[in-house]
């Protein structure tokens, strides 16, 4: 799953996919603003096939936030 994310995270943010890491966020990343989030929803939905709650899109404020609520949403 991780490999997966890092991809998404990588193609929709535009940035090199060793730049992925649990320290990547909201407010260090310029490409992440709030047309981004909801690609990045969009793309982990569709590669995993969840369906984000509300609260959940929210709470995407991180790649490790990522990880725990795809993990939390049942993808693998």
């Amino acid at each position: 799953m991780e490999n997966k994310l890092i991809s998404i995270f990588s193609d929709c943010l535009g940035i090199a996919p060793g730049d992925v890491n649990d320290e990547l966020n909201v407010m260090n990343c310029d490409s992440w603003d709030s047309v981004m989030q909801l690609t990045l929803v969009s793309e982990m939905e569709s590669a995993f096939d969840i369906m984000f709650e509300p609260d959940d899109i929210v709470e995407l404020t991180s790649f490790a936030a990522a990880k725990e609520i795809a993990a939390r949403l049942g993808a693998k």
